[in-house]
This record gives C-alpha cells, sequence and structure tokens, in this order.
C-alpha cells in the first residue's frame, strides 16, 4: 500500500470557541484537536487511516510535506511521560526557589 494513502488532510472546525468558557460542551470540545479552540493558527491536521490525528499545521503545502517525508518530522530523541513524580520534584524546587528569593 502506498505511505500517501495512509494520510489524510483534515480541517479543524474549533466548535469549541462557539460555547461559554468553563461550559461542560466547551471542555469536551477542547480534548479533541479536531474541535479543540486552542491553537487557531494551524487550521489543518493530518490524519492517518483510523482518523487519530497526527499532526497539525497552518497551512496545507506544510501538511502534504509531512505525508510525503513523515520521517523528517518525528523527534530527534524519545519523549518521555510526564509523571507525578517529574511533577513533585519540580514543585519541590519551586517551593525552595521561592523560599530563597523571599528572604
Amino acid at each position: 500500500m502506498n505511505e500517501q494513502n495512509k494520510f489524510k488532510i483534515v480541517r479543524r472546525t474549533f466548535e469549541a470557541f462557539k460555547y461559554p468558557r468553563g461550559s461542560i460542551e466547551r471542555n469536551k470540545l477542547n480534548k479533541s484537536s479536531f474541535t479543540s479552540e486552542f491553537a487557531r493558527k494551524n487550521k489543518f491536521l493530518v490524519v492517518d487511516e483510523n482518523n487519530k490525528p497526527l499532526k497539525s499545521f497552518r497551512y496545507i503545502s506544510e501538511c502534504r510535506e509531512f505525508i510525503e517525508n513523515p520521517d523528517d518530522f518525528r523527534p530527534k530523541h524519545k519523549i518521555k511521560k510526564y509523571t507525578r513524580k517529574d511533577f513533585m520534584s519540580g514543585k519541590d524546587w519551586y517551593e525552595k526557589k521561592r523560599r530563597y528569593l523571599k528572604g
């Protein structure tokens, strides 16, 4: 199967922006890359054959470039999952810094 047939370009709808802040509907819609109000400059999504969003782009030409060379857009280093332990160590560092600067 051709590599390019596995991907599809979809326009984002930004439906969450239509609802008032803090509403249940807006919070639900913000969980999806298709309907989220965030990153409004990136109007297009590249999705795989299962409609899983892979990456958002500002222009269709960037989407086509991603489809032709997906390996060029992969991160060079492995991204690790952010855990509670990481959060707590960052919180401890922040508290120490705050106490130090306070006096």
